[in-house]
């Protein structure tokens, strides 16, 4: 009954923002609602198992409980996945930190030999690479900020944890 649910869920039409997907039917799972419904599929396994000598006997009819699928069916839509084009962006950002940050540092090298500058200064110039990571990761989260933020509604521990990582970059 559940992979019914999963199938229903997934060949409904409309776009992804009115669609449950697995993130949402996850999330049921984690509420305590799902405490409230039974995960066996017939209202007669109580029955059943009575029949076969394995309990004690059949519960009476008002304890049991509506089915998971019921549940899972009315749970509300949580998880938000927001599409743009510059989530392809962001999932690149390490490699595109790793060519900034090479050419920095081979830059720095060819100029240090070019213009013959003394060990001391040439280190001074390559401690720079540091101040251009925290920039960028500066720059991805202000990126990462800018793009999910606006259209997602957020906790306050989400939004105080994305301030704190920012404030933080620096320090």
């Amino acid at each position: 009954p559940i992979y019914e649910v999963l199938t229903e869920c997934k060949k409904a039409k409309g776009d992804h923002e009115n669609r449950k997907n697995y993130d949402d039917l996850n999330e049921f799972f984690w509420t305590s609602k799902c405490f409230s419904y039974r995960y066996s599929t017939a209202t007669d396994d109580a029955d059943a198992i009575v029949e076969a000598g394995l309990a004690g006997g059949a519960l009476p009819e008002e304890n049991i409980l509506p089915p998971v699928t019921e549940g899972l069916l009315a749970a509300p839509k949580t998880f938000l996945e927001k599409r743009s084009w510059l989530k392809g962006i962001m999932a690149l950002n390490r490699l595109v930190e790793w060519h900034i940050v090479t050419f920095y540092l081979l830059s720095v090298l060819a100029f240090s030999r070019h213009l013959v500058w003394g060990w001391v200064y040439s280190l001074q110039v390559f401690s720079g690479v540091f101040w251009i990571y925290n920039l960028l990761g500066l720059g991805w989260e202000l990126l990462e900020v800018w793009g999910d933020y606006p259209a997602i509604e957020l906790s306050g521990t989400s939004v105080c944890g994305s301030c704190l990582k920012i404030l933080f970059r620096f320090v």
